[in-house]
């Protein structure tokens, strides 16, 4: 039997069944795009076709790619998000599109055309079941206009968080992730919420200015916000974060001084709002999924068994912010907690906060790699996996090229399979994909940034980023003007 064949060319067409769906829409655009990138010369007038089958023979997202005719291949999934996946394979596998083509401006290999004939192409066996970032950049971001537009980067951001495999974001925060949360969902991705944004709800200082906000105070404002933020969304994938922070991502009594906190009455108010923001998901978006972010004072209490979590909400454990799974320092309190030997007689689901990026304005990597290398990474979210929280995994990323190295690792550490990677032969695959000479060399010189990395702490992990310098300059300016003999809130970096 002669081998089928479909040649793709600047005559070749991508058109979608149904142009009122907007994922279909978005792929097809996508795909067209990067068609005309690659290929220089007319053939044959032909077409690929997206579209959604009920009975499509995939399961989940999955995606199967037939040649219907001579001039059509047809690329079909259940979902609208299986057929994204399956344009984006074409693209990557078959045009050669690299997954961060946008952010480290990488130049496809352009053809007069393209003979392909592989059409066996799904997506990886995944066991992480939600895969996401939460882009914590969003000030940069907004301000980054190409192509007379900053909408056109955050489509960029969706297409290359779906490109290596994420179906979940956290599309900024505040401001940006109510802006964000109809464009990313048009791209077939579920939201996710910060965990300072309870519901996805507005946040209660920008919508009611003049007012301080204890939750005891102001109690059915709050609940007006949660509310009105699943009215919003309910219907359209959506993972509601439950839980309450203060205004600013700091805890709640600290904004509340209307009596003397303890654990116990911190833990009272906390899960009775738990529960409220429950029973509201429940009674107005039934099917959908829910977790608890564990994060910060949250975590200490669920230690002492004070916190009450429905059965059916998803865990979400959170690293150092350094990619350590220990609980996080907050200035001189810095217990280290595991985060894997967290007993779970309930048997919840649990999942992953993971910081490949962070901003504690102290010492940690924001617009540089992260200080802790990507062998280090890959062995924690190992573990993690091994001890099953990998039910959601988000990586917190900011700016996403200057992540790119850390990214690629998480997404491929979701993959069914994947064992821990040591430096060479993380560093070997990244630069051999991005570098085209002086490849040896390139690897020498990411080796010697960590070698050179300053350790602040007693413990290896503990390593400081590029918001360590601004800091401590911040921190000498603040002693010398104020002419005080020691700086304020460095304790810790000498322990």
């Amino acid at each position: 039997m002669p081998e089928k064949e479909f040649i793709i060319s600047q005559a070749t067409r991508v058109v979608a069944e149904d142009f009122r769906n907007n994922i279909l829409k978005n792929a097809t655009e996508i795909l067209q795009r990067d068609i005309q990138k690659v290929t220089t010369q007319k053939e044959s007038d032909n077409e690929i076709y997206l579209t959604v089958d009920d009975h499509a023979a995939v399961e989940g997202d999955d995606f199967q790619i037939n040649q219907s005719t001579d001039s059509r291949i047809t690329i079909t999934a259940k979902t609208s998000l299986g057929v994204m996946y399956g344009a984006l394979a074409v693209s990557r596998n078959i045009l050669k599109i690299d997954d961060f083509w946008y952010w480290m401006d990488t130049v496809p290999s352009v053809q007069k055309s393209i003979k392909w004939t592989n059409f066996d192409l799904h997506i990886p066996d995944y066991r992480t079941k939600y895969r996401g970032w939460f882009v914590n950049d969003e000030l940069l971001l907004r301000g980054w206009k190409d192509h007379d537009s900053d909408r056109y980067v955050w489509n960029r951001v969706f297409e290359t968080a779906l490109r290596v495999g994420c179906n979940v974001i956290v599309p900024g925060t505040d401001v940006s992730s109510q802006i964000n949360r109809n464009p990313a969902k048009s791209f077939g991705l579920a939201i996710a919420q910060h965990h300072a944004e309870p519901l996805g709800a507005k946040m209660f200082a920008r919508e009611y200015p003049d007012l301080n906000a204890p939750f005891i105070k102001y109690p059915d404002l709050f609940r007006k916000l949660w509310r009105d933020a699943i009215m919003d969304q309910k219907g359209t994938p959506t993972i509601y974060s439950l839980g309450f922070r203060g205004q600013g991502d700091k805890p709640f009594c600290e904004d509340d001084n209307s009596r003397e906190w303890n654990d116990q009455s911190i833990a009272d108010v906390v899960n009775g709002i738990i529960q409220e923001q429950y029973d509201m998901v429940r009674e107005l978006d039934p099917e959908a999924p829910m977790a608890l972010n564990i994060y910060g004072e949250l975590a200490g209490l669920y230690r002492k068994d004070l916190i009450k979590v429905p059965d059916d909400v998803i865990e979400i454990w959170a690293d150092s912010g350094y990619g350590k799974l220990v609980s996080r320092r907050q200035n001189l309190d810095n217990p280290r907690l595991p985060l894997l030997d967290v007993p779970n007689p309930h048997h919840r689901q649990r999942g992953l906060y993971y910081h490949v990026a962070f901003h504690d304005l102290q010492a940690s990597n924001f617009l540089g790699l992260l200080s802790n290398s990507p062998e280090f990474v890959s062995s924690e979210l190992t573990k993690a996996h091994e001890k099953h929280f990998d039910t959601l995994e988000l990586v917190n990323t900011g700016n996403i090229k200057p992540h790119v190295l850390y990214l690629r690792e998480a997404a491929k550490s979701w993959i069914d399979g994947y064992q821990a990677r040591t430096n060479d032969q993380i560093l070997d695959d990244y630069v051999a994909n991005y570098y085209g000479s002086h490849q040896a060399e390139i690897v020498s010189l990411y080796k010697r940034y960590w070698q050179a990395i300053v350790q602040y702490g007693s413990h290896s992990d503990e390593t400081a980023g590029d918001e360590f310098a601004p800091f401590m300059i911040r921190r000498i300016i603040k002693a010398w003007v104020g002419h005080r003999e020691k700086m304020s809130d460095t304790g810790w970096v000498v322990g």
